[in-house]
């Protein structure tokens, strides 16, 4: 998206689908933007996003916004068939870059945020390239 890209933001999703079907998804959609597979549901646990209840464990639809220091600074736990709008987001995004100090806390979930450290230690190493 052009709007993210001008606001300085870089977008990723993370899915339970393999590397593969992902690569397949970005393609064909011509999606501009990282898919992260986490086959071993090992973000969504650590984030509390994990939907065990759905073929086999899915991801809940979530909205993360972090600024440079990692911390989380807008989060919208969604439900599937009621996500958080692209306007809403943008705006908070171009507010954010005036004031960096505005929070916002869209729970429509009950959730414990994961620290920064939490997030880095659930990632496949595979993303930071090491072994």
């Amino acid at each position: 998206m052009p709007e993210l890209t001008e606001l300085g933001v870089r977008l990723a999703a993370v899915s339970v689908d393999s590397p593969e079907t992902l690569r397949s998804l970005r393609e064909d959609g011509g999606l501009g933007f990282e898919l992260l597979s986490d086959t071993r549901r090992e973000i969504l646990r650590a984030w509390g996003l994990l939907n065990a209840r759905e073929r086999g464990g899915i991801a809940i639809p979530a909205v993360f916004v972090l600024d440079t220091d990692g911390k989380i600074v807008y989060r919208s736990l969604d439900r599937t068939a009621s996500r958080a709008d692209v306007t809403s987001i943008l705006i908070f995004l171009r507010s954010f870059r005036q004031d960096g100090s505005q929070r916002l806390d869209n729970e429509a979930r009950s959730f414990v945020v994961p620290t920064f450290r939490d997030v880095v230690a659930g990632l496949p190493r595979k993303f930071f390239g090491r072994r």
